[in-house]
């Protein structure tokens, strides 16, 4: 990936997280889920980034 390739990716990634806290934040999880639906996001966050910077340079 170029640096401009990476730079959209994140973006992208960052933006679909946004996306998915206000989806969580809409659908009024029940505070008792609360840690465990935050855990799942980070960690989709952290896997989408973790591609990103693991993808070989162009």
């Amino acid at each position: 990936m170029t640096d401009e390739q990476k730079i959209a990716a994140i973006k992208k990634a960052v933006a679909e997280h946004q996306s998915n806290v206000a989806n969580v934040k809409a659908a009024k999880v029940p505070a008792a889920y609360d840690g465990v639906v935050t855990e799942a996001l980070m960690q989709a966050l952290g896997a989408k980034l973790g591609r990103v910077f693991d993808a070989p340079e162009e």
